[in-house]
């Protein structure tokens, strides 16, 4: 390899590092600094705790019990909001998820997930700040070709492209702002949870 051909080499290796494979990995790194620690998981915790005897401590038992309630009580909320749509609704909704914009918390390290506060900021921005009671959810059975994350995205297109009345979209106001406060608070608890069981 002559001279040239060497320098050719080396000013193209520089330009795929800083044109591609060094942005590339920065906002990897970048990404994952935001997302912060994963979710505790209940099986991966009770695995750990596990012993020969197949027993488990019970203080902590019942802090993976009140972090199952939590779980619970989330997904009560997520199916109260998807009952405030009707079939029509839920369907045009569905048709429309491929044109909302980028969520803006995608990366947030505040929120468990992005959709939540997704759902609160479309709701201010086109109703307003009215709220009203959501009731309970008439069933927490999900349909089965939708995940906890579709179930919101759905709502969020209703929100976005109006779908809603006035009244529905209070209520799903209100009910996205408790469903982010169930979220933030098992935040907290899973932080806790995860300093108890990592500490020896």
């Amino acid at each position: 390899m002559t001279i040239r051909e060497r320098a050719a080499a080396g000013v193209l290796l520089s330009a795929l590092w800083f044109g591609f494979v060094g942005p590339a990995l920065t906002d990897a790194i970048h990404r994952q600094t935001l997302e912060g620690p994963p979710p505790v998981s209940l099986q991966n915790i009770r695995s750990r705790l596990q012993e020969d005897t197949g027993h488990v401590d019970e203080e902590l038992s019942a802090g993976l019990a009140q972090l199952a309630a939590m779980e619970l009580a989330e997904e009560e909320r997520v199916m109260a909001l998807l009952s405030v749509l009707d079939d029509t609704t839920r369907r045009e909704a569905a048709a429309r998820v491929s044109r909302l914009p980028p969520l803006v918390h995608t990366v947030d390290p505040r929120f468990f997930e992005p959709v939540t506060p997704s759902i609160i900021r479309a709701a201010v921005e086109q109703y307003g700040y009215a709220v009203s009671p959501l009731p309970f959810a008439p069933s927490l059975s999900r349909p089965h070709d939708l995940d906890h994350r579709d179930v919101l995205m759905q709502v969020l297109s209703a929100v976005h492209h109006r779908l809603l009345s006035e009244d529905q979209a209070a209520q799903v106001l209100q009910g996205a702002i408790e469903l982010l406060d169930h979220h933030q608070s098992r935040q907290v608890f899973e932080a806790e949870l995860r300093r108890t069981v990592m500490t020896p």
